[in-house]
């Protein structure tokens, strides 16, 4: 799906929820009103459900956009455990929208950090195979403090899926690579429908 039909989707199902919302509440104001305790009550259940639902979801979003802006957060859903007290200067940024979701995560560590971390799944390859296999993806920009892949990168492994092959998107590009100097660990993400 694009995002134009994710839009549409979000903002059909919003005007259904704010109709539904909306003839609640004249329900129930018209019952008080009239002083018909069936009316009332009529417009008033559906109206606190639907606002409980709708606090509830904001609550949801709240804690998903929090855990997404802290890094901390973005390094324990990418790796599945807190980092350890060798891990430092996390830095991260994440992207999720539509059809494609992507993580940039960067911090400091040790050798033996960085081999507990890394994905079983993920290859050691050669600059020269990451030059040729890290696909391009257009409108993508990394952060400000993303380091490079370069000739100071010490270990680079790369996971390309095929296209339908992803474990969550139908496509998906996983890196991590470690410069030995610096101890720099940067992991990156991107899953494309």
């Amino acid at each position: 799906m694009g995002p134009g039909i994710v839009i549409l989707f979000w903002l059909v199902l919003a005007g259904i929820f704010g109709a539904c919302w909306l003839t609640s509440l004249v329900l129930f104001l018209i019952g008080w009103r009239k002083k018909k305790p069936w009316l009332k009550w009529l417009g008033l259940v559906p109206l606190a459900g639907l606002t409980l639902i709708a606090s509830l979801g904001m609550c949801f979003f709240a804690v998903v956009a929090l855990r997404a802006f802290t890094p901390r957060y973005v390094f324990a859903d990418s790796f599945g455990q807190k980092p350890s007290t060798d891990v430092t200067n996390i830095k991260s940024k994440v992207w999720s929208f539509a059809d494609e979701a992507d993580v940039h995560l960067q911090f400091q560590a040790s050798t033996e950090t960085f081999r507990r971390l890394l994905p079983k799944d993920l290859r050691r390859v050669t600059l020269e195979e990451y030059n040729s296999q890290m696909p391009t993806i257009s409108g993508h920009t990394w952060p400000s403090w993303w380091c490079p892949v370069g000739e100071s990168t010490t270990e680079i492994y790369l996971l390309n899926t095929g296209f339908g092959k992803g474990k969550k998107f139908a496509s998906e590009t996983t890196l991590m690579t470690y410069d030995a100097n610096t101890r720099v660990v940067q992991y990156f993400y991107i899953g494309i429908d």
